[in-house]
């Protein structure tokens, strides 16, 4: 389990086994499966689904994810593989959407008061790439015993803020429920890092709530042509 890479454009480098990190940036994404609370959140707060165009956004072939409907990440980084000379497997389990982007640490802060530091900028010009950027892979050795880690591009998936403070916020003033599957990622990361996956065939076959992907769809449609609109 990694720890926290502070948003940081990180590449693994499978021909010399070790990561590269370049300039601090930060992924967003147009994609937001709940109206009700769309203009409450800026595209920094990336919901991760298999609705947001990029069916894999969520992995269905890892034990981690398999079953998953939806994440949250917060200013989340990315990271990507280079090259693939090495004894590694390089598995993405979580990806932003189809209508996501990524910022320069220098395009979305601004210089605040001195006692401040610097502040996010109220409305920075946000450019969609269309890549479905890496936020979370698990990454192995071919060989027994060899190195074996869930890498996430940021920790704030289980903050108490992601967690709980959020959905209680949404529940008490918007009368919101926010159903997401991050808790259950890390419980299974846990379990599968550690070798014990009882617990993790129970979770993924725990009901979840499933959007309407037709309608999903064209919603997702919608919010392409008025963001190229805007641009």
């Amino acid at each position: 389990w990694s720890s926290d890479v502070c948003s940081s454009d990180l590449m693994w480098d499978s021909s010399v086994s070790k990561p590269w990190s370049g300039e601090l940036v930060v992924v967003f994404d147009y994609f937001n499966p709940h109206p009700k609370i769309e203009q409450l959140v800026p595209p920094e707060f990336v919901f991760i689904s298999p609705e947001s165009g990029v069916p894999s956004a969520i992995s269905e072939k890892s034990k981690i994810t398999k079953g998953f409907t939806q994440m949250l990440a917060l200013f989340p980084g990315r990271f990507m593989q280079v090259g693939n000379e090495s004894d590694l497997e390089f598995e993405p389990l979580l990806r932003s959407g189809a209508n996501s982007g990524v910022l320069k640490w220098s395009e979305m802060m601004e210089e605040g008061n001195p006692f401040a530091g610097p502040q996010p900028k109220r409305d920075p010009v946000r450019l969609r790439d269309e890549d479905a950027h890496t936020l979370a892979a698990h990454i192995h050795s071919k060989k027994k015993d060899g190195l074996n880690v869930v890498y996430v591009s940021d920790i704030d998936i289980v903050s108490d803020y992601c967690l709980y403070s959020l959905s209680d916020i949404l529940r008490r003033g918007f009368d919101y429920e926010l159903e997401l599957d991050n808790v259950d990622f890390v419980l299974n990361s846990v379990d599968l890092l550690a070798g014990d996956e009882a617990m993790i065939d129970l979770r993924n076959r725990e009901a979840k709530m499933r959007p309407l992907t037709e309608i999903q769809e064209q919603v997702n449609g919608f919010r392409k042509q008025r963001q190229q609109e805007e641009e």
